[in-house]
This record gives structure tokens, sequence and C-alpha cells, in this order.
């Protein structure tokens, strides 16, 4: 469990730290519409399947940190060589509207990647973010932080 949210800890294959434990739908990402929720299920299928023939995910990671105004962030575990998370999106919750969202990415205080949005980040509503912003920056085991700024 994240310490911050209270609710699950996933990696981009929807693994918790308890082997053969999934997290998917609206365990992750509260408020979202059936549809959506139910595409995780897609996207988990073969790392269950490969968990099912005996093969673990890689066990080095990158932990991922949202800061205000943003809440959480999920998945919140990158590993090198795993699969990208689900639609290929960072899910993010803020507790702030932000009209035109500059996402910025900080691993041990340097700014390793900044990316401008064209929809706005709105309380109440999963803020969707491509992955690829948080992949940039150095395989070290340092947490990456996620912001974002008007």
């Amino acid at each position: 469990m994240d310490p911050k949210t209270q609710g699950p800890l996933v990696d981009t294959a929807s693994r918790t730290s308890r082997p053969g434990v999934f997290a998917i739908g609206n365990l992750l990402h509260p408020v979202d519409t059936a549809d959506i929720a139910a595409l995780d299920g897609r996207h988990v299928a073969e790392p269950v399947r490969a968990y099912l023939h005996g093969q673990t995910g890689p066990s080095d990671g990158i932990r991922i940190l949202a800061e205000p105004p943003l809440r959480w962030i999920s998945p919140g575990i990158l590993r090198p060589g795993d699969i990208a998370p689900a639609r290929n999106r960072l899910l993010l919750w803020t507790d702030t509207l932000v009209r035109i969202p500059w996402i910025v990415v900080r691993q041990d205080g340097n700014v390793i990647a900044r990316k401008s949005l064209p929809w706005p980040a709105s309380p109440g509503r999963v803020f969707r973010v491509p992955a690829g912003v948080s992949r940039q920056g150095k395989r070290t085991r340092r947490p990456r932080h996620v912001v974002t700024r008007d």
C-alpha cells in the first residue's frame, strides 16, 4: 500500500509487492467509468499469465511520486525493461484546476522532463499523462517527482 494515498502501489504491469496480486480498475483510479476501468483487464492479462507460468517481473524499480497540487499517481513504480502502463498513460489526481498544465519530472533535484499538455488537470477527474515523460532520466533507484504547473 502506498503510505501517502492508502491505495495499492503498483508497477506498470499492475503488480503489487505481494507475488501474484495485481490491482486494476477503480481500485487504482476511482471515479473512472466502467469501460475505462475494464480496459485494465486487457492490460494485466499477459503479466498474470506470465505469473501463472512461473515468470516473475523485474525486481528493481524507480518510485514515482506526485507533488502538490497532484495528490497521487499510478502506476507508482517504473521497472526498466517492463511493459508500458495501461494505455501508455500515467494516471494522476489533482486537487486544483490547472488549465494549461506543464508536467515537470525531477530526479535528484534535476529536471529530467518537461511537457505541456493541451487538456486541463481538473479536480474530480483522473488526469492522464503520456507515460513517456516519466521514462527519461537516469536509471537509478532514486525516485522521480512529478508536478504540474500552469
